[in-house]
């Protein structure tokens, strides 16, 4: 058997030298690939700030682009809320003229009764004055001031969400309530307002509500029967018994005859709205108009300083296949004859002439 000689040192010595060589080469290559994966690693994070940066550019840019537009919008909103407050105050002065000329012009007595105060209701707390017009809006209109007022049992700020029965029953304070000097005191530190609507719209409205769409017997068996038993020839033995059956043109003539027809007082819900208010008496700060609703109301709560409280509930826009109040006019008056339109015009012409209707608005 063939004996293999021992490596000699020297030998072993280069083979060692061989290999760290050779780790030697694989460490620079290691360092080289690292450098390289540093190097781009470092290239795409400035690639990532680069584009970062320019987002948050454009964003600035946008932002400042967007927020210079909302300032624009706003400044337009502004102008054209003062516009509308400008107009809204010039009209003002238009309608508390045109009361101010009727009742110079008429021989109105000066003398302020109680009675005459108990449509006025009173918010001490936020120095309102309201009087209240039945068909006009009225409903609402104390259930805003139930939300204002102190003592009532409620905390929301949505008028829609007082029960209607409450706004009619829970005990709103009248102006007629309070001493002469207590009562002149308010109405001249307080803001006052009344809200009005075209009288022969505001007595359809009235009509159809009682009598034609009645949710108890109360108007039926008070002044139906009386005003078929009065206008009908020929009635029936149920017609004279519940009074259901009521024609616009019979309570026209009722309207006409007044209390000497059927020996009742009018009913607040077609009494002259002028006879409710008493406006040659009472200076109102705010005359609003049942036409122009939404508007008049929310200026009225805007400038009395109430709308961050409770705002009016818009008026319900009528639907398409619906007929307005004003249309339905046109309708009912055809069966009046024009004789007797013109007694009923005399019979609310100061709620004309105070309020600037028109007997033509029906036309």
């Amino acid at each position: 058997m063939r004996r293999t000689s021992p490596r000699k040192p020297c030998s072993v010595f280069f083979v060692r030298l061989e290999d760290w060589r050779t780790m030697a080469m694989r460490v620079k290559s290691c360092k080289f690939t690292v450098t390289l994966l540093l190097i781009g690693l470092i290239c795409l994070t400035g690639l990532i700030l680069f584009d970062h940066v320019q987002q948050v550019i454009e964003y600035r840019k946008r932002t400042a682009n967007e927020i210079e537009e909302e300032l624009v919008i706003t400044a337009n909103n502004e102008d054209e809320h003062h516009e509308a407050d400008r107009k809204m105050e010039e009209v003002q002065q238009q309608r508390k003229a045109a009361v101010e000329r009727v009742c110079n012009s008429n021989a109105f007595s000066t003398n302020v009764l109680p009675e005459e105060l108990d449509h006025l209701l009173v918010d001490d707390k936020h120095k309102l004055i309201y009087c209240y017009v039945p068909k006009v809006g009225s409903t609402n209109w104390k259930r805003v001031m139930l939300i204002l007022a102190d003592g009532y049992n409620y905390n929301g700020t949505n008028p829609l969400d007082v029960p209607a029965v409450d706004s009619h029953h829970a005990g709103l304070t009248k102006l007629s309530s309070f001493s002469k000097s207590e009562a002149r005191r308010r109405v001249r530190d307080y803001t006052s307002f009344l809200f009005v609507r075209h009288p022969f719209e505001r007595l359809l409205s009235a009509f159809r509500n009682k009598f034609e769409r009645a949710y108890n017997d109360y108007f039926l068996s008070r002044y139906g029967r009386k005003i078929v038993r009065m206008y009908r020839k020929n009635a029936t033995n149920e017609s004279l018994t519940t009074g259901q059956d009521v024609k616009f043109d019979e309570f026209v003539r009722y309207l006409i005859d007044g209390r000497k027809s059927v020996g009742i007082s009018f009913n607040e819900h077609w009494m002259q709205q002028f006879k409710l208010c008493q406006p040659c008496k009472v200076p109102y700060s705010f005359i609003g108009k049942y036409e122009t609703l939404n508007a008049d109301a929310d200026f009225l709560l805007r400038t009395a300083g109430l709308d961050h409280i409770t705002r009016f509930p818009a008026k319900p826009r009528p639907k398409s296949v619906k007929k307005s109040t004003k249309e339905l006019l046109k309708d009912y008056m055809k069966d009046v004859p024009s004789a007797s339109q013109r007694k009923l015009y005399n019979k609310y012409r100061y709620d004309f002439e105070m309020f600037q209707y028109s007997w033509d608005d029906i036309d």
